[in-house]
């Protein structure tokens, strides 16, 4: 899913929706769809570096495998 605003609640529900694989608009170019496709290719799970690090800034972590805070 390519997510062009990366605020918290937006990855969140992307997650929750069971998305695999989150590419900001900042990573378009830069192999970052490449890194998505294949992750989901390997049946893994990719956040890039943008989506990453608004996760690990904000107070509280994404919503994850079932789990809301």
């Amino acid at each position: 899913m390519l997510i062009q605003r990366p605020l918290l609640s937006t990855i969140d529900a992307a997650i929750a929706s069971g998305c695999e694989g989150l590419c900001s608009r900042e990573r378009l170019g830069d192999g970052g769809v490449l890194s998505v496709l294949q992750a989901m290719d390997s049946d893994g799970i990719h956040m890039d570096p943008t989506i990453t690090g608004v996760c690990q800034n904000s107070r509280r972590r994404p919503i994850h495998e079932g789990y809301h805070p």
